[in-house]
Formats: C-alpha cells, structure tokens, sequence
C-alpha cells in the first residue's frame, strides 16, 4: 500500500472513530436523560433503520439493471465501440419504458438522437426530486447538530434519493458501478457525520462572527446543513451521470467539478430563505 493508500485508511479509521463517539455519546445521553426515553427513542431508531435504511436498500438491489457508462479504450476498433455503444442504449431505452407512438430506431446515429431526446424530461423529475431531499436534509441537519443523527439523516436520504432517480431511469447501472456509488455515499457520511466537518464550520464561524450573540450558531448550523446538502446534491448528480451516460473518454466526466455543486446549491438555496 502506498502513502496516499495508508493516509486514506487513517483517516477514514479517523472519521469512524469520531462518528462511534459521536453514536456512543449520543445514546448516553439519552439513557442518563431518562431509561423510558432511551427505549422509546432506541426502538425508533431500529423502524427509522428497516423503513428508511434496510427497505429502500432492498428495493435497490431487485431493481433490473443496466450497462453503465463505459471508457472508451484506446486501442477500440470503431466498430466495436459502436456495437457497445448500441447495446448500452437499446437497455437503456427499453428500461426507461416505450413512448406511444414511437419506435426504437434500428440506425445507431437515430437510437443515439432518440435516447438524448428522452433525457430532459427525465432529468427534469430528477432535479424535482433531488431539490426536495436536499432541503430536507439542509433542515435536518441545521437543527439535529449531532454526527450520530447527520450521518442517519445522510444515509437515509442518499438511499431515497438514488432509488427515486433510478426509479425515474427504469433501473440501476450493474454491480460495480453500484459500489462505485456507494463508495461516494460512504464518503458523505463520514464527512457530514463525523466532528471533522464540524470543527472546520466552527474555526471558520468563530473567525468571522465571534463576539456577535447567537449568530455565531445560527451561522454555525446553517453552514453544517449547507455542507450536508452539497454532499447530497454530489451523490445525487454522481448516481445521474452513471444513469445517463453511455461511452466516456475519461472517467472524470462522472464527477461534478466544484463550479456545477456551487450552481445547483445556488439554485436550491433560494429555497432555503
């Protein structure tokens, strides 16, 4: 393993460490707070798990899948590209369900115009549906100021949110593409769960707005949610590429840059005031 290999364990070690203080604190809390309300809260926690956490995952995993976007090899002769290409497409389109009136072209210049030409619609609902998890989870996380409860509140809305636009695309891209996407999750979770993003928005509120009362967290929290959010909306724009796209030149068009996350929260965060 390499430097960068075993500085990624550490920190994700790191991260997890901090997220079970984080649980752990939170349940001692509760059962110092009172044994009852330690039940009650602990037998929610198990029907939050199953309905937000184990059944969404589930219905994930039965969904029919799709080829994902593949890199286009170097040495690819034209005309292998183009049977793969092809295939991706004619799975695509049948997934995403026939248009009455129409017919799957059997031309490649034509099944690659038909598919682009179904895309808006889709990505339409699915910008639909990503503004409202969004700002869920923005809200959410702003009040709960507790790792245990962001990194509940992450997971739980990543999971909704994939399934709901892989809903909207007719399935899901195949196993390792899925991993991939997991990976993405798995890192927002750590990230917004974990006191690392927390100490950074507080160094950051307290140089700008020490002194000030209540500002201080009132900024400290609308800045944790907007983290949390951005995290969501990169997961969320992730998944969508992998739903989308067919034949890739390079793997990074599968990430959003930093200007493309800046602009959607721009865009959402008209919501939020």
């Amino acid at each position: 393993m390499g430097r960068a290999g075993k500085i990624l364990v550490f920190l994700t070690l790191s991260a997890f460490f901090l997220l079970g203080v984080e649980t752990l604190r939170f349940f001692h809390w509760l059962y110092e707070l009172n044994l009852i309300f330690f039940v009650v809260v602990f037998a929610v926690f198990l029907w939050f798990s199953g309905a937000y956490l184990f059944v969404p995952l589930l219905s994930i995993l039965l969904m029919p899948s799709f080829p994902g976007p593949k890199l286009r090899a170097a040495e690819e002769t034209a005309q292998r590209a183009r049977a793969q290409e092809e295939r991706i497409l004619r799975r695509r389109l049948k997934l995403l369900g026939p248009v009455v009136g129409e017919e799957i072209p059997t031309d490649l210049d034509a099944l690659r115009s038909h598919y682009e030409n179904r895309l808006p619609g889709v990505r339409a609902e699915a910008e639909g549906v990503r503004r409202k998890r969004v700002r869920e989870v923005f809200y959410a996380t702003a009040l709960s100021q507790n790792g245990f409860v962001d990194a509940l509140v992450i997971l739980a809305s990543a999971l909704r949110l994939s399934r709901e636009i892989f809903s909207l695309y007719g399935g899901r891209p195949g196993p390792r593409d899925l991993w991939n996407i997991g990976k993405h999750v798995y890192f927002s979770i750590l990230v917004g769960g974990s006191e690392i993003s927390e100490y950074i928005i507080e160094e950051l509120v307290n140089t700008f707005a020490r002194g000030l009362p209540f500002v201080d967290k009132a900024a400290g929290s609308l800045a944790d949610g907007a983290v949390n959010g951005m995290l969501l909306i990169r997961v969320s724009l992730i998944t969508e590429k992998y739903c989308s796209l067919t034949l890739l030149d390079d793997s990074k068009s599968l990430y959003p840059s930093h200007g493309e996350l800046y602009a959607v929260f721009s865009r959402y965060s008209r919501d939020y005031v």
